[in-house]
């Protein structure tokens, strides 16, 4: 599955069951005890481990590059063009030949970035900023929780996910702000998710702590629509609908209908044993559903609704709860960064 930056995914996948462990790669068993960080940019792995990026084949029995860097480098796949950063340096590099397009410097921390900018957050003013690749500051704001955007516009929310605003990308300026509504005694919040923000076209798509969806219109910021999902749990938004897990229900919701179905399979639960059903983080390929759960756990089941269904499940010995982080699918191939115990990304092949 690929995930845009304007926050809408795309299943593309075809990992399948039975899947199996591939090959590890270990992290830093020292100080600071990294794991490697994988992303994804079209048919390329490309691997963060302290002091190195490496680029791969989705099977991983080829290395394509590798880049000694300081530190811990963060990655930001832009199609096929990558981010790479570590304070105070940031680098645009072609994912298939590694070559570097275009440096800059920056102060702070990066929270994301396309190919003509940074959004950096700078610890001593406590301000998020867009620079441009040249250095100029476009635009200066609040903390940004999470931000997508698009050719048009840059969208974030800010103030603990309470609030939304909207940029316009020809000029910088800030369109609106919307408030999530509160209600009783319960901070409601833009969901953390996958995320909780997509931008299609001029449609901004919002999803709330408590699995309420709200669409805007990118101009203006006027509602044009708002419902609630029962049952909840995480989520994605492709072109077409939310899906959302709760380890034992999928919900899908059409966006242009809003239209809801849900398809519950109580069959899962043996797969837990003794503890409840939970998923902490999903992703879908065309066949397969993949989770991870409270307890440590990666989970998937087929898509095929003939019966019985095909299940797996892993226990990562060590893992760190919660695994939030959903694990990363290319064509067969499943990777996933284990914290905790034995620092690594372990490499998955499907049918």
């Amino acid at each position: 599955m690929i995930v845009s930056p304007s926050g809408v995914s795309e299943v593309e996948s075809t990992i399948a069951l039975p899947i199996r462990r591939l090959t590890t790669l270990d992290g830093d068993a020292g100080f600071g005890r990294s794991a490697p960080i994988a992303v994804r940019s079209r048919d390329r792995i490309v691997v963060s481990r302290r002091g190195m990026v490496t680029c791969h084949d989705p099977s991983f029995q080829h290395e394509l590059w590798r880049m000694p860097r300081q530190d811990w480098p963060d990655l930001y796949p832009i199609d096929r063009n990558l981010w790479i950063t570590s304070s105070p340096h940031a680098i645009l590099v072609d994912v298939d030949s590694g070559t570097v397009i275009r440096a800059m410097s920056y102060s702070g921390s990066v929270m994301t970035a396309a190919a003509e900018w940074l959004c950096t957050y700078d610890n001593q003013t406590k301000h998020s900023q867009i620079l441009s690749s040249d250095g100029a500051v476009r635009w200066r704001g609040p903390l940004v929780s999470s931000m997508v955007f698009n050719d048009r516009f840059v969208c974030f929310s800010h103030d603990v996910g309470r609030k939304v605003t909207c940029i316009a990308q020809d000029s910088w300026e800030e369109l609106w702000t919307w408030s999530v509504p509160q209600t009783g005694g319960e901070v409601r919040q833009v969901a953390a998710g996958f995320p909780g923000i997509a931008l299609l076209g001029s449609r901004v798509l919002l999803t709330t702590t408590d699995m309420e969806i709200v669409e805007l219109e990118a101009t203006t910021g006027e509602q044009v629509h708002v419902c609630t999902v029962r049952p909840g749990g995480g989520f994605f938004v492709t072109d077409t609908q939310f899906v959302f897990w709760n380890g034992v229900s999928l919900t899908s919701v059409d966006h242009s209908s809003w239209r809801t179905s849900v398809e519950d399979r109580p069959d899962l639960s043996q797969l837990y044993g003794r503890h409840p059903p939970t998923a902490n983080a999903f992703t879908m390929s065309t066949r397969a559903l993949v989770w991870t759960t409270m307890h440590g756990a990666l989970m998937a089941t087929s898509l095929d609704r003939s019966s019985p269904r095909e299940v797996w499940e892993v226990t990562i010995p060590g893992a760190i709860m919660p695994i939030s982080v959903p694990p990363l699918l290319c064509g067969r191939h499943m990777y996933y960064t284990a914290r905790g115990g034995h620092y690594r990304l372990d490499v998955y092949v499907g049918a």
